[in-house]
């Protein structure tokens, strides 16, 4: 738990009795559900039985889970898209907003397909949640390089960079004109040790248009460009969750910097041939590029979930084949004994 806040801390450990029992109940369930099943193989009563009673353990199961943790609202207060939400909507390219409204958080918006800065994951990436923390979003240079081109916020904020594009409810819509595209080629990049790329990002001084952080000196020299803005477009081709497809131009080597969460599992190609995947910027997605025009492939491709769903499939049918070979066998009995 060292890496988890304080406040989520608190509430983990509330549930630990809850997750004591659930265990306790699991292990109980499971026993009495293979002792129903073996009853009914060895004939000690119906099969049919057996097959009741595994069905009720299963309903009983989803019964308490329904009764202790779901907890039912009306859906119309999440769903129901408002001006600023719809305004959002309209807006074609790829981006994330944020929220700096009490009771509205960033998750909120993926109900209505617009990205947020904290996103939803089962298992956090902790080097995602490190920079795109409460405290570092109020970063400029942090919110820029999120992609966060909307701000929901109370009504009332000055800067030059937000633009208000409505309010409704107490709400206020504020485009960031700031904002650095979701992907990027940078022309300029600084070797930084990884745990002080967050700190480096925050001085007043950087520029995260002007220059890309990387952990490890690149094949080729950075300083492709001078001056305030030190990047170039990328045209999107593909955008999806496990697949992204850019083409990309550029007259001098340059880093590709995607402002997504960098894990190992995602694979990149370049012009169909295998390339490293970098870590950029602390917790984005780079892929070094020679000069030129290329269409560049970041594909999520997990080798532990492909292994464990490969013994899963195993598994499954190694259980079908033994269910298959009891009942055969059953009969055989039956038929002989007859």
């Amino acid at each position: 738990f060292r890496d988890m806040p304080a406040e989520r801390l608190q509430v983990a450990l509330r549930n630990v009795p809850h997750v004591q029992a659930g265990i306790a109940l699991s292990i109980a369930a499971g026993a009495l559900f293979f002792a129903a099943v073996e009853a009914g193989r060895k004939r000690r009563w119906p099969l049919e039985w057996a097959a009741a009673a595994a069905v009720l353990l299963v309903f009983l199961g989803n019964a308490r889970t329904n009764r202790d943790f779901v907890k039912a609202v009306d859906i119309e207060e999440y769903v129901r898209a408002d001006s600023l939400i719809r305004k959002m909507q309209e807006d074609d390219d790829v981006f994330r907003a944020l929220s700096a409204v009490p009771n509205l958080y960033d998750n909120v918006f993926s109900i209505f397909g617009i990205e947020g800065t904290r996103g939803f994951f089962d298992n956090r990436i902790r080097w995602w949640d490190e920079l795109a923390s409460t405290e570092n979003v109020r970063n400029a240079n942090i919110l820029n390089l999120l992609n966060v081109k909307y701000l929901v916020a109370t009504p009332g904020v000055r800067h030059p960079a937000f633009v208000e594009e409505g309010s409704e409810g107490g709400k206020a819509l504020y485009r960031n004109t700031d904002a650095l595209p979701r992907a990027f080629l940078a022309l300029n990049w600084e070797v930084v040790p990884r745990e002080s790329m967050i700190a480096r990002i925050k001085q007043a001084e950087f520029n995260p248009r002007a220059t890309a952080l990387v952990e490890e000196g690149l094949a080729f020299p950075s300083g492709g460009a001078d001056g305030g803005d030190a990047i170039l477009p990328v045209e999107w081709v593909e955008y999806g969750p496990n697949r992204l497809r850019m083409r990309t131009t550029s007259e001098r080597p340059s880093l590709l910097v995607v402002s997504n969460a960098y894990l190992p599992y995602w694979r990149a190609k370049i012009d169909g041939e295998e390339a490293p995947l970098l870590r950029v910027d602390y917790a984005l997605q780079g892929v070094a590029l020679p000069a030129g025009e290329h269409e560049v492939v970041l594909a999520y491709r997990s080798g532990p979930y492909l292994a464990s769903r490969a013994v899963s499939l195993a598994a499954a049918a190694l259980l079908l084949a033994g269910a298959l070979a009891s009942r055969r066998s059953t009969r055989k009995k039956e038929t002989s004994v007859g």
